[in-house]
């Protein structure tokens, strides 16, 4: 395995993935050639990519905090919401002597009495 020949193949797959080039993952699933073969030549992948000609993949940014926090406080109060709306529209709500045999507790609950030994 040569230099020139990654290098050509990172152009290749970029064609074929119009025009982006692959991350290392794909690349190697696509052409079969592992880390240490182009290793020898370039100390990351984004410095092959480079001088294939192209602009590196960027990393995932973080989130800006503030839309991150409006969109928090609108998933709550729509739950919230529905929480509220869904105990209320309730028909009937049984006796305490008949709510045992009605209510069963969820398969989350059961597993994490059992997990806490039922120490809650």
């Amino acid at each position: 395995m040569n230099k020139a020949h990654v290098l050509e193949e990172i152009k290749r797959t970029a064609k074929e993935n119009g025009g982006v080039p692959l991350g290392i993952n794909k690349f190697v699933n696509e052409t079969g050639i592992k880390g240490w073969d182009w290793q020898k030549y370039w100390a990351r992948w984004s410095e092959a990519v480079r001088e294939a000609g192209f602009t590196p993949n960027l990393l995932n940014s973080a989130y800006d905090e503030s839309k991150l926090l409006d969109r928090y406080a609108k998933l709550y109060v729509s739950e919230f919401v529905r929480f509220i709306f869904t105990r209320n529209s309730l028909a009937a709500i049984p006796k305490e002597s008949q709510r045992d045999s009605i209510i069963q507790p969820s398969v989350d609950a059961q597993r994490l009495c059992w997990v806490n030994d039922g120490k809650n």
